[in-house]
């Protein structure tokens, strides 16, 4: 009899197993064929187990960490988008703006960056197959006004916690298997028929509303239009599950959420209602045995509705739609020396806005007179215009789709060399096209001049829409006869008669901004090998990965290798230390063929001659810029890491990891635009940006009786050498100029600047307990140290005379949004959740549920100390659930 010890990690379950089994002939049948067993042959067979928690930090080589259901179910949530769990992992940030008095409204996917990356650098995955945006996946924090973007994000749409069975987040030593980022990696997997024992319905409804929240009044009090601004908004909750299993080999499952926010606004003093709507809706039929071993086809449906409007801007409302559909086909077989499997995928996905086609800034006078409507617009500074806003943007349609095929290759463990050989080999083929469609062309009116003249009165000559004429309350020649003549401006009386019976004063737009009609359709074709081999030899334990990718935009042969090791210390899998050094290869973004499809905004502009308006004719200021991209080579992140994961029968298991990231070929421009033979100026982008990401984290967990505590820990700094990159404002288009601390700079100048995702420490921590059989509670916090960032304003201005905005117009300046350094302060952050759940054989399961966020109403500082506004507090959500 000899005796063996061995780990098992069970995943998704938060222990690590060691059993002791004594092991003989007989323990190793089967089974009894025709006849009762005989036991008394038989070895009692003994298995003692020791249970350790681990929590969400999988003890292996890879740096993974697994959020099971049971985590996902108990953890504080708002709108139950898996981001906000995510976030509480070692590496992972959230963007500033998760914490603002706006995004409180909203229900769409919050931001985030994993070791230092951008948002759309990291790899989201559901089921395997990849459903990031590559339209325009850095538009998150894009405001609604922009004719030439759709404010987007990251994610191709939002996946709701409610339809996914685990999470598991990689933020060093990623496999090969996966590609296209160079942050980190979201692997989601969907709840399937086969996670339930038996057939189930289920129902559930959570909601919250402004009334249950507390807010802080910064610089302000109750008796201030501040107070007038604190958002008024109801948010709803319905979910709905049903698992039928038609025998062992054949389920069917349906899992959808629809959530919805109403939002009560004032706009132009009138109470206006806006929605936003989202659904995660799954379809999955699962077989097991048949044809093949496993076979799941699922079918999702995830829109995404924006009912808005620009807030005092009259005939303003416009809709975005987002998210869209994907399809999954997935199959596994075991084969005689490997399992093979595969997945082949379709998705669906769009970024669109229906407005009204036009924007008009209309000086405030007779007849155009609502901007006084406009807190924003009072008058009080010292060179602010007095204006009346009109209209949209126009409307933009961007259309994603994606065709994958995916297959991998899992041999059986070999023995070569002296060593255990178990390699997985695979192949990635995607096929991602996009459309970008605007059918008629958008004007943007912002040059207003106001027409005086009482020899030669305006005459609009026809253009009704961008020109007003003097117009009257009733004809002029019945206020003459009143009179009994002809008004005498000198009459301090006629005058005022005359003023009070003016409808309209004359006025018209001296220049525009044309956004011309496109019609825009780009394909990008992508492939991916990869290989891994799992080496064991003794205590230590090697991957050995390669991953190839090529694209036909790019055109790039790009090599990753990902190289991982872990050595156990003492032999007893109590003590591992890890090192790793891989390459990380960034996606070739659709976004980047589109921008150089484009055809650039042209300026028009139009005389007057004797108070007639004349045609728009085209101005010199047309903007000529186009970019490309052009022998370039593909982005990347080399990384190393080395880490220590030390497990502890009593003091729960304790782990740090240091990460170092270089970012290399990063794209930036190559210098002045180059005027090329066409007419157009060429902005070239090439590889000279750099940088690197360093960050330390520490983790720990233990399992007391009921009580589950995590915590974990990062401390990072980041630095980008594009800093130091200039961009002239004479080389961009004016839409992408912004004023910074006084001082016209492009928008890309601005990101470089900005440090978001740049916090130095940030801890986040739990701890979870089962009061009693029915009541539970999960508490998180996140301490985010103090640091440095650019912030909009909410505030515009004049960017003074720059003549190559139009230089035939008698005024050339436009309106461009504000930034300003500030220093955000460090705080602490609470959320909790409480769980009731009443369990009856008969009637079925009841649960009551009360997420609440902030629980100690602290402030989140992002209003700064010499400016007023309003930070969200405290926050409730209740809700219920059934299932039988």
């Amino acid at each position: 009899m000899q005796s063996i010890l061995f780990p098992i990690v069970l995943i998704g379950a938060p222990f690590a197993l060691h059993a002791t089994e004594p092991v003989t002939q007989a323990t190793k049948n089967t089974g009894c064929p025709q006849q009762p067993c005989n036991t008394s042959a038989s070895a009692i067979e003994h298995i003692e187990v020791k249970g350790r928690y681990i929590g969400p930090e999988v003890p292996e080589i890879e740096g993974r960490y697994h959020l099971n259901r049971e985590f996902i179910e108990r953890a504080p949530k708002t709108t139950g988008d898996i981001n906000e769990l995510v976030a509480l992992m070692p590496g992972v940030q959230l963007s500033e703006s998760a914490l603002s008095i706006g995004e409180l409204q909203e229900i769409r996917a919050k931001e985030l960056s994993i070791s230092g990356g951008q948002p759309w650098q990291t790899g989201f995955f559901m089921d395997g197959i990849n459903y990031n945006n590559r339209i325009d996946p850095a538009s998150y924090s894009n405001n609604l006004h922009s004719f030439n973007d759709v404010r987007g994000g990251p994610q191709a749409f939002t996946v709701n916690s409610q339809i996914v069975e685990s999470i598991d987040v990689y933020d060093s030593n990623i496999p090969a298997q996966y590609g296209d980022f160079s942050g980190g990696v979201v692997a989601v997997k969907s709840r399937s028929a086969n996670d339930f024992h038996k057939n189930t319905f289920g129902v559930n409804y959570r909601t919250t509303r402004s009334s249950w929240g507390d807010y802080h009044l910064i610089n302000g009090d109750l008796t201030d239009d501040l107070a007038n601004q604190i958002p008024e908004f109801t948010k709803n909750s319905y979910g709905m599950q049903g698992v039928y299993r038609f025998n062992r080999k054949h389920a069917l499952m349906f899992n959808a959420n629809y959530l919805q926010s109403t939002i009560s606004d004032i706009s132009l003093s009138e109470l206006v209602q806006t929605k936003r709507k989202s659904t995660n809706a799954m379809l999955k039929y699962s077989m097991r045995d048949i044809w093949l071993d496993e076979l799941d086809l699922s079918f999702t449906y995830a829109p995404y509705e924006d009912h808005n409007l620009l807030k005092n801007v009259r005939n303003s409302n416009l809709v975005v739609d987002g998210g869209g559909f994907t399809s999954n086909l997935r199959f596994s077989e075991g084969l005689s020396f490997a399992t093979l499997s595969g997945k082949l995928g379709f998705s669906r996905s769009e970024n669109s806005r229906q407005a009204p086609p036009h924007y008009y800034v209309w000086l405030q006078t007779r007849g155009k007179d609502w901007g006084r409507l406009d807190p924003a617009n009072t008058g009080t500074g010292a060179n602010q215009t007095m204006v009346s806003r009109e209209g949209g943007y126009g409307s933009l349609e961007k259309i994603q789709t994606n065709y994958t095929f995916d297959s991998d290759l899992n041999f059986d463990t070999v023995k070569w060399l002296g060593l255990e050989h178990q390699l997985k080999a695979g192949i990635n083929a995607q096929l991602e096209s996009t459309e970008r469609l605007r059918k008629t062309p958008s004007y943007s009116y912002s040059s207003a001049r106001q027409h005086s003249s009482n020899s030669a009165p305006l005459n609009c000559n026809g253009y009704t829409l961008d020109c007003v004429e003097l117009g009257f309350y009733r004809p002029l020649a019945e206020l003459e006869q009143e009179l009994g003549g002809p008004v005498d401006f000198s009459n301090p009386e006629h005058v005022v008669l005359y003023q009070a019976n003016i409808a309209a004063s004359p006025q018209y737009f001296e220049s525009r901004i044309v956004y011309p009609q496109e019609n825009i359709d780009e394909q990008l074709f992508k492939t991916a090998l990869y290989v891994t081999d799992h080496l064991s030899l003794g205590r230590l334990t090697l991957n050995l990965g390669l991953r190839y990718s090529t694209d036909n935009f790019f055109k790039n042969h790009d090599i990753a290798p990902r190289f991982s090791a872990g050595y156990d210390v003492f032999g007893s899998n109590n003590t591992l230390i890890t090192f790793g050094a891989n390459r990380y290869f960034d996606a070739g973004l659709l976004t980047y063929k589109v921008r150089e499809a484009q055809v650039p905004y042209r300026t028009e502009y139009r005389p007057i001659r004797n108070g007639m308006l004349q045609a728009w004719l085209p101005s010199s200021a047309d903007s000529d810029l186009r970019y490309r991209y052009e022998n370039v080579k593909t982005p990347y992140n080399d990384e190393i890491t080395l880490g220590l994961k030390q497990a502890t029968d009593w003091f729960g298991t304790f782990s740090i990891k240091a990460v170092k990231r270089w970012k290399k070929d990063q794209l930036a421009s190559a210098g002045l635009p180059v005027l090329s033979s066409d007419g157009y100026r060429y902005s070239y982008q090439d590889n000279s940006g750099s940088g690197y990401s360093n960050r330390l984290s520490l983790a720990w967990s233990i399992k007391l009786a009921q009580h589950s505590l995590w915590a974990n820990t990062s401390f990072s700094k980041n630095y980008s050498n594009n800093n130091s990159y200039e961009d002239s404002i004479d080389t961009v288009p004016m839409d992408e100029l912004v004023m910074y601390d006084g001082e016209l700079i492009t928008k890309a100048s601005l990101d470089r600047l900005n440090t978001n995702f740049g916090r130095p420490t940030i801890i986040n921590f739990g701890w979870s307990t089962d009061w009693t059989d029915n009541l539970d509670t999960s508490i998180s916090g996140t301490y985010t140290q103090s640091y440095e960032t650019a912030v909009h304003t909410g505030g515009y201005q004049a960017t003074g005379e720059i003549s190559r905005l139009c230089p035939e117009c008698e005024s050339s300046s436009v309106t461009v949004p504000v930034y300003q350094k500030v220093n955000l302060a460090s705080k602490t952050m609470f959320n909790l959740a409480l769980r009731y759940h009443v369990n009856s054989d008969l009637l079925g399961n009841f649960k009551l549920t009360a997420d609440i966020s902030n629980v100690f109403n602290r402030r989140t500082y992002l209003i700064m100390p010499q400016s007023s506004g309003i930070e969200t507090g405290r926050q409730f959500w209740l809700g219920i659930a059934y299932d039988y």
